[in-house]
């Protein structure tokens, strides 16, 4: 099989892969620079995929595609991130930067979609791939900066009438809740996520990361921290209770940088809020499920719907 590149692009941290065989061979890692805009993160972008190859005796040539999944509301048909919250995006031709920069075919998914495509391909969701052809819902949250979700039905992504299906983020769980990146109040994103952690801590973005909170909660004088996250939980069972009562999935599956670093800690709270918030035995027939391939989930489905867009072009 031909190896294909992989982005990942958060709103913290930029990942670039060589992936074949659904295999990882070597990943590029860096700070997403934000500040420099659209066109610069593109051109970013560009530099990481050069670097992941560097070593491998391949050149961009003998790339077949370039998968890049991006955390925001992607329009398909054009190639364009309509928004990207914890970008600063709005109506960025994404596509048509980045293949005029890279000089290969490049397939632009949003980062959630790309996940739950990794997990169904090759990790968590795996088992459920006999569901295919069939008309049963998957589901995704993925938990880091932000929160994002994803839907499949019978092996395909839902994506809805205008690409706006499964930002399951930006639910609304509380009413009268914190304001979100996306403007408005009272978002899953808002209450769960890692950005909600730093906000209700008063730290500015990033200072924090999954790894340092999952250190800190077992140090004295964490009061305050361990509010904060037992918040997050509760809001995500909230959140899994909502997709269970709307979509009544076989599975859920629970990834990101924050549910890596605390998912086997936070799963017991989560499922506690769930059961309180939803019909019994719709959540009784819903596997609520960790990520089985962390960080390389997004990269994995990148790979992956890159690799199945060949054959329609």
């Amino acid at each position: 099989m031909t190896p294909l590149l992989a982005v990942d692009l958060g709103g913290t941290k930029l990942v670039a892969c060589l992936v074949s065989e659904g295999k990882v061979l070597s990943r590029v890692k860096v700070k997403t620079r934000v500040e420099d805009g659209p066109s610069g993160i593109a051109v970013q972008i560009a530099a990481c995929c050069r670097e992941a190859l560097s070593g491998s005796g391949l050149a961009l040539d003998g790339i077949a595609a370039v998968g890049v999944a991006v955390p925001g509301l992607v329009e398909h048909a054009t190639g364009t991130v309509v928004q990207a919250p914890n970008l600063g995006w709005e109506s960025f031709k994404a596509q048509a930067k980045l293949e005029s920069l890279l000089g290969r075919p490049v397939v632009l998914e949003n980062d959630v979609n790309a996940g739950l495509v990794g997990e169904w391909a090759y990790g968590s969701l795996k088992p459920f791939q006999g569901l295919q052809g069939r008309q049963v819902p998957l589901a995704a949250l993925f938990v880091g900066t932000g929160v994002g979700g994803a839907l499949m039905l019978g092996g395909s992504l839902v994506t809805g009438w205008s690409g706006v299906a499964g930002e399951l983020g930006h639910m609304k769980v509380s009413e009268d809740g914190p304001k979100c990146g996306c403007g408005r109040r009272g978002c899953l994103e808002a209450l769960a996520s890692r950005s909600a952690i730093e906000k209700a801590l008063g730290k500015k973005r990033g200072k924090l990361t999954s790894g340092r909170i999952a250190q800190l909660l077992d140090r004295k004088g964490s009061r305050k921290l361990k509010k904060a996250v037992s918040r997050a939980a509760h809001y995500l069972g909230v959140g899994v209770a909502n997709i269970v009562t709307i979509f009544n999935p076989r599975a859920v599956v629970l990834g990101g940088g924050f549910m890596e670093a605390l998912g086997e800690r936070l799963l017991p709270d989560i499922m506690g809020s769930a059961r309180e918030h939803s019909f019994a035995k719709g959540l009784r027939d819903c596997k609520v499920l960790l990520s089985a391939l962390g960080d390389d989930a997004v990269p994995l489905g990148a790979a992956h719907l890159a690799a199945a867009s060949l054959g329609n072009r």
